[in-house]
């Protein structure tokens, strides 16, 4: 069952939901495998960007979503909207969806995983970031950064992240600069 509503973005509550009333619900018809949209809005309405929408898909319908002659289709919509949240999926399915979009989009991709159901995902992804907990430190060691707590993400992120690229821009600039004076005299 894969379900598109209107959704925002509330830093302090995580995913809010403002109604139903666009509700774009896809089953999948085991005798001919087809993805059958049942009501709500179409891939045209999500590009006119009417609102922010939220994808939600879970592990059944992911299967037919994956296969070569709907992954574009799948891609699509999942770009257009604001949230994509995958539920109920296999370890070798989080993989395919990190796989799809870097092989597509041409972006970077960063991982989040806490379990060793996470590990394939994290390895697939350009960034994996690990975060120990109970569930084991698979993640953590697969990982090229790990945190304690997923609080500590945006840290890692803004400011961190923001740190490395101008220690990177500025190791780079000294390197040219060492380069163009060696070989002009």
């Amino acid at each position: 069952m894969t379900t598109i509503f209107p959704a925002s973005l509330r830093h302090e509550e995580g995913l809010g939901i403002n109604g139903t009333s666009n509700v774009l619900t896809a089953r999948s018809e085991h005798p001919g495998n087809k993805l059958t949209p049942t009501a709500g809005p179409t891939s045209d309405d999500l590009k006119e960007g009417s609102g922010g929408y939220a994808l939600v898909i879970n592990g059944e319908s992911l299967v037919h979503a994956l296969k070569t002659q709907h992954e574009k289709i799948f891609l699509e919509i999942a770009r257009n909207c604001t949230s994509v949240i995958c539920c109920r999926v296999t370890p070798l399915q989080k993989a395919k969806v990190v796989e799809l979009v870097k092989r597509n989009i041409k972006a970077v991709t960063l991982a989040i995983g806490d379990g060793a159901n996470d590990v394939s995902m994290i390895r697939t992804a350009h960034i994996g970031v690990g975060i120990s907990g109970h569930e084991g430190m698979q993640a953590v060691l697969s990982s090229d950064f790990s945190i304690g707590q997923f609080r500590y993400l945006e840290r890692l992120l803004l400011v961190h992240g923001r740190q490395s690229y101008l220690r990177m821009c500025k190791f780079l600039r000294y390197f040219f600069l060492q380069k163009f004076c060696l070989y002009t005299y």
